[in-house]
């Protein structure tokens, strides 16, 4: 064997190694520059969280509990942020003149832009000539194509006949549903979601319940969901999301997937390649 060849597979497995080191000591992988702040705010909110359970079960109170929940907040921001982040560089979220806008209401309209770019449809949207069905999202409106689109499609429906409400806010249980729907589960409806999310392994009961409990679901709840459901397994169980939006669909970009950690290399003969794969996916399973 050369040394070239001898150099190379070292590294292969100074690779893995060192993946299973991260997993171990339960840190973030970062593995290029933009998936490094990401990284940053997910260990930022890891310090935060353990800081948050010590001081519950020593029950703070008070201005101490204020505190607490001051903390709490701040990791929660940090984490979507960094989510918010790897979406944004997948080309899959954007945000306003205002930047992402975490903390603001999550629309109908917006619902809709979200579910053709998790379904890789968003080009043909923007190229599609569809006759606007709802009064309230034809153009001039910002929308208008993506609303038309998906509900040409069947993804979406209005709020009426002629209506559709693109600013009116989406609920939790609504983003699950069209979140779904995107991963294959053409039956999923609102009244059902909850339930049919951790059954898909989009979300744990706690986080199901959460979302779908809250009075109001927030652009940040949003990004929270689409980022689980990149590494969620399609209904036909063959590929997670990612994997058909890169392989199947080319709608992300490979390199781009790859370095954000959610999307590993196809299959290969190669048992490293396995290995560095099956690491992967725990990671991913480990920042839920």
């Amino acid at each position: 064997m050369s040394r070239t060849s001898k150099r190379h597979i070292d590294g292969r497995y100074m690779l893995a190694a060192g993946l299973v080191g991260v997993i171990a000591a339960s840190s973030v992988y970062a593995s290029d520059s933009f998936a490094t702040r990401a990284a940053a705010g997910q260990q930022q909110v890891q310090g935060a969280a353990t800081a948050n359970a010590q001081q519950q079960a020593q029950g703070a109170t008070g201005a101490n509990g204020q505190k607490l929940v001051q903390v709490a907040a701040n990791a929660n921001a940090l984490q979507h942020q960094a989510k918010a982040d790897t979406l944004n560089q997948l080309r899959l979220f954007q945000g306003t003149s205002a930047g992402y806008e975490l903390d603001q209401p999550f629309t109908r309209a917006q619902g809709a832009v979200m579910l053709l770019r998790l379904l890789g449809l968003e080009d043909d949207a923007q190229q599609a000539a569809q006759s606007p069905v709802f009064a309230d999202s034809a153009a001039p409106y910002w929308a208008a194509p993506y609303v038309a689109f998906t509900h040409q499609k069947g993804l979406v429906r209005g709020v009426s006949e002629t209506a559709f409400a693109p600013d009116a806010p989406m609920t939790g249980a609504q983003f699950i549903t069209l979140t779904l729907r995107a991963l294959g589960y053409a039956e999923a409806e609102p009244e059902q979601a909850s339930a049919l999310a951790v059954t898909a392994g989009l979300l744990s009961g706690e986080q199901a319940g959460q979302l779908t409990g809250k009075t109001h679901f927030l652009r940040d709840d949003m990004v929270a969901v689409a980022y689980y459901a990149l590494t969620t397994r399609l209904k036909s169980g063959e590929q997670t999301l990612i994997e058909k939006l890169v392989d199947t669909d080319g709608a992300v970009n490979r390199e781009l997937a790859l370095q954000s950690g959610l999307y590993s290399k196809p299959a290969s003969n190669d048992p490293l390649d396995h290995i560095e794969a099956a690491l992967r996916r725990a990671l991913n399973e480990s920042r839920r």
